[in-house]
This record gives C-alpha cells, sequence and structure tokens, in this order.
C-alpha cells in the first residue's frame, strides 16, 4: 500500500483467501491471518500507480533512438529521431514500456525519454499529399503528417518493394505526384487497415541500394538510394574499411597478439587490394587513435560510402571448447546487405582454409545503419594458437584482403549483370 511519496510498502504473501486484502485499503484487515500465511516485510519506495484512463507523454532526447519489443531484447525499428512523442504505460528495468498502437507496445531506455507535463496531449498525424522526387542518388519520398510520429521501413529483396509503416498517423490521402523523370519508384500503394496505422507500399523498378529516413521539421523524408555506377573491377564505388577495436585491444591471442593490431594490419591490406582494383577506399583507422564504437559507421555516413567493411577477429565465451568451434564467419544486419556478405563469406573461407563458421545475421552497432551495404568479417580465431600464428605472418593477412576483395567483386559482377537486364 502507498502510503506517501517516499513510503514503506508492506508485502503479504496471502495464500488462500486473497479476495479479503480491499483495493483502496488504508488499513490491514487482521482477520485475514486466520484464513492465510503471511510474510510481512518491509522497504524504502517510491510508488507510483498510473491510471489506465491517463495519458502519459514523454519525448524523445537523443538523437536517434532504436525502439525495442521488451527491456534490452530485440530491436522493433531503429533511429527514431529527437522530438518524437510516446505514450508511458510503464517502467521496468530502466526502461519505459510505451504504445505504438492500441496493442502493440514498445520499449524504450530512460535515459533517452523526457516526461512531459501532465496533461501533454499526444500528437497523432495526417497527411493528404505524398510526393516523389528524382535524386543523384536515387529517389526522394515526401508527406508532411504534421507531427514527428513513429515509423517503421522495412526493405523486402525478393519484390523490391519498401514498406513503411506510420504509427499514430490517419490516411487522407487525395494526391500521390510522381516525378516524372525518376526511374527508381515505379508505384505506391496506401492502405489503413487499422484506425492508428498507415501502411505505404513503394514499389521499385530496381534493386535498392540502402535508405535513410527522418524528419525535417514536421516533414516526412524517406531517401532511397539506387545501385551506383558499376564500371570495370570496383571502380567508382567508396568503401569504408573499419579495422576492429582500439582503444581497446579486443582478443587476445595466446602469445599476446592483440585482435586490434590483427584487424589494423588485415584492414591496411585490404585498403591497398581495394584501391588496386578501382576502389575509393576512406579508412576508419590507420593506427592505435582512439576510435569511439558510433564513430565508425558516422565516418561511413560521411563518406558516402557504397560499402562498409568492419574486419574482426573472434574468441568464444568460457566453457565453448575452441578446439571444435572456430573459423571463419561473415555479419550483416539489414537484408539489401545479404547477398554481398555471402559472396564475401565464400572467398574469405576459401582465403583462410579454415572451417566454414557460418553466414549470419548479427546485431552489430557497426552494420546497423540503413544507408549503404554493410558487412563484419571475423577472419579467424584470435585464442587458437594455430590461427594466431598465421594472423602475424603478411602472406596470410594478404591472403584475407585478397579474399574479402574477391567476395567483393564477385558480388559487383552480379550487381553489374542485373543493371544491364534492368534489375
Amino acid at each position: 500500500r502507498n502510503v506517501g511519496d517516499s513510503s514503506k510498502v508492506i508485502y503479504y504473501l496471502c495464500l488462500r483467501d486473497i479476495k479479503r486484502f480491499r483495493p483502496g485499503a488504508t488499513t490491514i484487515d487482521t482477520s485475514v491471518k486466520r484464513d492465510c500465511q503471511c510474510i510481512v516485510d518491509t522497504a524504502d519506495a517510491n510508488v507510483r500507480v498510473i491510471d489506465s484512463d491517463s495519458v502519459i507523454v514523454a519525448e524523445l532526447v537523443d538523437s536517434t533512438q532504436t525502439i525495442r519489443v521488451g527491456p534490452r531484447k530485440g530491436y522493433l525499428s531503429i533511429f527514431q529521431p529527437q522530438g518524437m512523442h510516446f505514450r508511458v504505460t510503464g517502467y521496468a528495468n530502466r526502461y519505459y514500456r510505451a504504445k505504438l498502437t492500441e496493442d502493440l507496445d514498445c520499449w524504450l531506455p530512460d535515459s533517452s525519454l523526457k516526461l512531459l507535463p501532465y496533461g501533454t496531449r499526444l500528437p497523432h498525424g495526417e497527411f493528404a499529399l505524398i510526393r516523389t522526387f528524382r535524386t543523384d542518388q536515387g529517389s526522394r519520398v515526401v508527406f508532411n503528417p504534421g507531427a514527428k510520429v513513429p515509423y517503421q521501413v522495412e526493405y523486402d529483396t525478393r519484390n523490391q518493394e519498401v514498406h513503411l509503416q506510420i504509427f499514430n498517423c490517419r490516411s487522407n490521402i487525395d494526391w500521390i505526384r510522381y516525378d516524372t523523370s525518376d526511374s527508381l519508384v515505379e508505384q505506391i500503394y496506401f492502405t489503413q487497415n487499422r484506425n492508428d496505422i498507415v501502411d505505404l507500399t513503394i514499389q521499385l523498378n530496381r534493386t535498392l541500394w540502402g535508405y535513410d529516413a527522418h524528419y525535417d521539421g514536421t516533414e516526412f523524408v524517406l531517401e532511397l538510394k539506387q545501385r551506383p555506377k558499376l564500371e570495370g573491377h570496383l571502380k567508382g564505388l567508396r568503401i569504408v574499411v573499419d579495422p576492429g577495436h582500439s582503444p581497446d585491444p579486443g582478443s587476445i591471442g595466446p602469445t599476446g597478439f592483440m585482435e586490434k593490431d590483427a584487424n589494423l594490419q588485415i584492414a591496411q591490406h585490404l585498403r591497398d587490394e581495394l584501391i588496386d582494383r578501382g576502389a575509393t577506399v576512406v579508412m576508419t583507422r590507420f593506427d592505435d587513435s582512439s576510435l569511439p564504437l558510433y564513430d565508425r559507421p558516422k565516418i561511413a555516413a560521411g563518406a558516402d560510402a557504397d560499402i562498409f567493411v568492419s574486419v574482426h577477429n573472434n574468441a568464444l565465451p568460457d566453457g565453448i571448447n575452441p578446439r571444435y568451434n572456430n573459423g571463419t564467419s561473415t555479419f550483416y544486419y539489414h537484408s539489401h546487405s545479404f547477398e554481398l556478405a555471402r559472396a564475401v563469406q565464400t572467398r574469405l573461407v576459401e582465403a583462410s582454409g579454415y572451417p566454414d563458421y557460418g553466414l549470419y545475421h548479427g546485431n552489430f552497432a557497426v552494420i546497423r545503419p540503413t544507408s549503404y551495404l554493410s558487412i563484419l568479417v571475423e577472419c579467424a580465431f584470435m585464442i587458437v594458437p594455430e590461427h594466431e600464428m598465421a594472423l602475424k605472418e603478411q602472406d596470410f593477412q594478404k591472403r584475407l584482403a585478397e579474399g574479402i576483395a574477391d567476395g567483393i567483386e564477385d558480388f559487383i559482377k552480379v550487381e553489374r549483370e542485373r543493371s544491364k537486364h534492368g534489375g
């Protein structure tokens, strides 16, 4: 029972007649003790009960934030912009629970939300016009719901469709105006099967290379990036190479060889190999300089990257035998990076000579951005003595770099053929 802002909370464990605890009572009916066993304890606590009819609104204060399906659980939607409002309905494990729709909850960390004064109204969106614009890199889809409302973007690689959901929003769509000079967007379809979600399907004429969604004021902007012009080998491509870790050492081998150093040496050979094949290469680091994790994708975005490759070497948690669990693996996060990851994994396994440890969907911060193709490679295992010895050798480092570059070039060859046939 709540007896004040700084209260003592009394817990009763009733094994039988729990109905005899009356809601709202300020005293305990001692007759209950005849019908149940009780455990009594006290603790300092602040207790707040939210009425189910109350509306508590919070504002996103981070520049971008990810919506999760539960506290510290999987992602429902990524990169929600600052200033967005959510209806808060609960709190657990330093996460606020919020409603996206009447039957869809989401969770955001308490550090990213600011509770607004009681009585603040939750904004709802509505829009009547959608426009498309041709851009140098593809297309831009724009509409104005009148408020920053949450959204979710997904790309269907098989059908070449972008699916966009706008929450807390109603469709009043009377017009869709297409830029006739735009050759990427084929057609836009819309539905409102529920009162609080507008569903847009954007049918594309060719492969999507990347996308970026953001608000400009209350105007929603979806940037669609088409396949870059592909010439011989890797000519014309902007590739960002990221040697993983530093200042943290990453994994450490049996003789003390640090992963951050192995990553850098492989990445330097990869840079040289890519340049020889015509690519423009940007390195996220050249030495042991401290480079925060979230600055790495910022460098890629600033370089207007076409492809991002993060170079790593692996380890295992305690209790797993590395003699039977080791090899070469490649990770992607978004579906439009899958084919690149598969092509690189095939070649990297051949180059390393180690077991195929798998092609993975992996939730890593550096491969989460959507505006370019991104992969993370785990070339070998630092903690396996034979792997550590090999990673110290320049010939092996070069072989790994060639394998990654070969995989990228294999992927580009396929994309070049697709572009010839309008795919």
